[in-house]
């Protein structure tokens, strides 16, 4: 019999203020959860380490859920099209969350 997951206690931080990629982070881990089993989770719960007392619980809803799969998708699909048309420096450049070191390397070729 599978190990059913009713609660995920996940990811402590430091932070006073859970943010929104801590938190979509814990829906993916909520979908991931419920399609591997084929059960509800019964709450996310985000722990910091300032102070075991302090924690955010909350469940996904079902908008949450399907809006991380969507980004989700939309990633892939730009990835998949990058690797189709050799196009990752023009990728690259429209991501907003790094700076890539190597960006130029790919330019050269």
């Amino acid at each position: 019999m599978a190990m059913r997951w009713k609660s995920l206690i996940i990811k402590p931080e430091l932070r006073a203020k859970l943010d929104p990629v801590d938190k979509q982070q814990l829906l993916v881990y909520q979908w991931a959860a419920e399609e591997e089993f084929k059960d509800k989770v019964k709450s996310l719960r985000y722990w910091y380490l300032t102070s075991t007392n302090e924690s955010i619980e909350f469940l996904g809803t079902k908008e949450e859920i399907n809006e991380v799969k969507n980004r989700f998708l939309e990633v892939i699909e730009r990835i998949v099209s990058a690797t189709k048309e050799s196009n990752f420096y023009n990728e690259d450049l429209r991501a907003k969350s790094h700076n890539c070191k190597f960006r130029d390397l790919e330019r050269k070729r």
